[in-house]
């Protein structure tokens, strides 16, 4: 028989390179001392990913059960998580209340229909696919002036809220 050899640390990334946010799980994992007691709100595909390189992590959702309602809320996990990249006020009422420091997205993403996988797509708020490409600027242009930039390649970008002065 042949022999086989060891299963390598991250055998996703290899196989799915292009679609893993690998270079920000390596600079969580550098900065762990310092990043792991915080709160990470995450790009919605990458949470299992996520979860599996960094047990033990605090992360805002992970693609199980999204459509289960919130326990104290009216609507569901990906709903809570629509709203959260919807508006300026959202994303401050739910970042306070979930006290989330850290905020890891999609270099690329754009808010759209297709990012959200079948069959959840028909909780997205009504007034989201509506949306043109030109509204998604708000979110990087509020994150880039009230949040900093942790890290960023040419797939993820992770922002850390800013102290107050």
């Amino acid at each position: 028989l042949p022999k086989l050899s060891a299963i390598p640390e991250d055998p996703v990334s290899l196989a799915y390179a292009p679609a893993t946010p690998k270079g920000v799980v390596d600079f969580l994992k550098a900065n762990e001392s310092e990043l792991r007691p915080l709160h990470l709100f995450n790009y919605y595909s990458w949470g299992g990913y996520l979860e599996w390189m960094l047990p033990g992590w605090s992360f805002f959702i992970d693609g199980r059960f999204p459509q289960m309602p919130l326990p104290h809320k009216n609507i569901s996990y990906i709903e809570e998580y629509y709203q959260f990249l919807e508006d300026k006020e959202s994303l401050e009422l739910i970042a306070e209340e979930y006290r989330i420091d850290l905020i890891l997205l999609n270099t690329n993403w754009e808010i759209q229909e297709e990012n959200l996988p079948f069959p959840w797509n028909h909780l997205l708020p009504k007034n989201t696919a509506q949306k043109s490409e030109q509204s998604d600027d708000w979110l990087y242009d509020y994150l880039l002036t009230h949040w900093e930039v942790l890290y960023s390649d040419n797939m993820s970008t992770l922002f850390r809220k800013k102290a107050l002065q």
